[in-house]
């Protein structure tokens, strides 16, 4: 299922994807309530700061640290970040990459591969699918 690119794709798609897993639909008019769901459920996840998150085999990083890492590599303080994963992808808000697929990953208790496929000769866009 295609997803629009407006900046909630990742977190849509997730969300959309755990869905299906389930055996739930959700209708088109639903994915923007999707989308902000699954960013709360991400925000709320890393401001704990206690928290730990799975990343590999029995590798663990704590909440703040990834907080801490992602921020950073954007040049933003942590709480700029964490009100940037809760705005909506229109309205500005952060497009959702590797820490958030960790967080969702480990609310999820599945693993999530990202699939990317080449452009092809003419040039054209190239789309990534997310498997859950």
């Amino acid at each position: 299922r295609n997803v629009p690119g407006d900046g909630d794709c990742m977190f849509v798609s997730v969300a959309l994807a755990a869905s299906d897993h389930l055996g739930f639909g959700v209708a088109n008019d639903e994915l923007l309530r999707v989308g902000k769901k699954t960013r709360r459920l991400v925000g709320l996840a890393l401001s704990n700061l206690d928290g730990k998150l799975l990343i590999e085999g029995d590798r663990t990083v704590s909440c703040k640290a990834l907080l801490v890492q992602a921020a950073g590599e954007l040049g933003i303080d942590p709480k700029d970040y964490l009100e940037r994963v809760l705005t909506d992808g229109h309205n500005g808000g952060l497009y959702g990459g590797g820490p958030e697929l960790t967080v969702l990953s480990n609310l999820l208790r599945r693993p999530i591969s990202i699939y990317e496929l080449a452009s092809d000769a003419g040039g054209n866009t190239e789309e990534m699918y997310i498997e859950h």
